[in-house]
């Protein structure tokens, strides 16, 4: 969580940087000065975040529980639900009263299945998955009381991928192609940093302009070469394109930089 903090402050810190005006530029084609504040306000408000005091209720919760907390709505929950099959059924956090009843093709009049809380789903490539509380009237509006994040334990163990720490990943590999014990893919996409999908999940809870940060191009939301080539509103709308905004604002200061292809440089001195 610190270095998530830290890495949404070092994005701030350089708001008015050049060379953060040029990374802006890679992903958010056009983007203006008015944008850009917005851009940097919101950072700001992942960026000081701070943990609830002895006896205060927070309103945003990470969870390390595979979702376990999660199960089936009563009928007395939610109305109807007796009449569902179990792959009909919406589910409930009763612990923190939140509903989740996202259907799997909300266009589909004779599909009635409901998506499941994303660490408990089989074969999925979720990692982490954000909660809000859906039973406020207007809910792409207003987030309700209680946000919570689940980081799975396939995010945080493996078994083929384990999420890293910036600390963990050595110098060398940090402008490589070839890293071996990550991703295996090119640039900047080479490492996944938990404090990035962190910075990810926190961003879904964020209001600007009465919309919320969101994965907006479903699977296609995520790395380089799907968020370098989104147009502005859609970028400006993204997740993963807040997030590399921080990534980028770390390797910065570590003396990197980021170009066109997401390749990750080392910075001449």
């Amino acid at each position: 969580m610190t270095e998530a903090l830290n890495m949404a402050q070092l994005a701030v810190n350089r708001r008015n940087d050049e060379e953060m005006s040029a990374f802006l530029g890679l992903i958010y084609p056009g983007i203006n000065d008015n944008q850009k504040g917005t851009l940097f306000d919101d950072i700001e408000k992942i960026a000081t975040l701070t943990p609830a005091g002895l006896g205060e209720s927070p309103n945003i919760i990470i969870y390390c529980d595979d979702d376990s907390r999660w199960r089936h709505a009563t009928a007395e929950e939610i109305p109807g639900q007796e009449g569902r099959t179990d792959a009909q059924k919406a589910w409930i956090d009763p612990e923190n009263d939140i509903v989740f009843d996202q259907r799997v093709d909300p266009r589909s009049l004779t599909n009635l299945d409901r998506q499941i809380p994303g660490c408990r789903e089989v074969g999925t490539a979720t990692r982490a998955q954000t909660y809000t509380n859906l039973r406020t009237p207007t809910p792409d509006h207003d987030r309700g009381s209680i946000v919570t994040i689940t980081l799975c334990s396939r995010a945080l163990t493996g078994p083929k991928i384990k999420y890293l720490t910036i600390g963990e990943i050595a110098a060398e590999n940090l402008a490589s192609r070839k890293a071996s014990n990550l991703f295996k893919l090119p640039n900047i996409d080479t490492f996944k940093l938990l404090s990035a999908t962190v910075v990810h999940e926190l961003s879904h809870q964020i209001l600007t302009s009465a919309i919320r940060y969101d994965d907006v191009r479903g699977a296609n939301s995520y790395r380089w070469p799907n968020i370098s080539n989104m147009d502005l509103l859609s970028g400006l709308e993204n997740a993963d394109s807040l997030a590399y905004t921080c990534i980028a604002a770390m390797l910065m200061e570590m003396g990197y930089s980021v170009d066109k292809d997401g390749d990750i440089k080392k910075k001449k001195t």
